[in-house]
């Protein structure tokens, strides 16, 4: 997943949630040589970015990384439907990975019909 950094003075604190599209670039270059491979099958954003990136940039920066063939898929993990939409105005969501289980189910009221109405996957997760 793309958007979360870690202070590497400081592994105790919490990850920033960073949308800066240089910064995902060097995320993907970087798990592509660890990972010695030459395509990732899904990348996902984290989080809404909270460090001023509009989601434009960031969710453009990641359908680029599709186009030039180093990511397959492209998704978003915990956006709204508002996100949803924006990001779906500049380009296909392949994914979502919202939170939901049997005692989690608000995402089933928005979020999974979209997906549904978009033809866009689902790979849920519970905190």
């Amino acid at each position: 997943k793309a958007g979360l950094v870690w202070d590497e003075h400081d592994r105790a604190a919490p990850p920033r949630r960073i949308g800066d599209p240089l910064s995902i670039r060097r995320e993907v270059e970087g798990s592509l040589r660890r990972l010695d491979v030459e395509r990732i099958d899904l990348y996902q954003m984290h989080w809404p970015a909270e460090d001023g990136t509009p989601l434009e940039d960031y969710w453009g920066m990641l359908l680029q990384l599709k186009a030039e063939g180093k990511v397959r898929a492209v998704g978003l993990s915990n956006h709204d439907v508002r996100q949803l939409d924006a990001a779906e105005q500049v380009g296909h969501v392949d994914t979502l990975q919202p939170p939901f289980s049997a005692i989690r189910r608000e995402v089933a009221a928005a979020e999974l019909p979209w997906c549904a109405a978009h033809r866009t996957g689902v790979i849920v997760y519970s905190p």
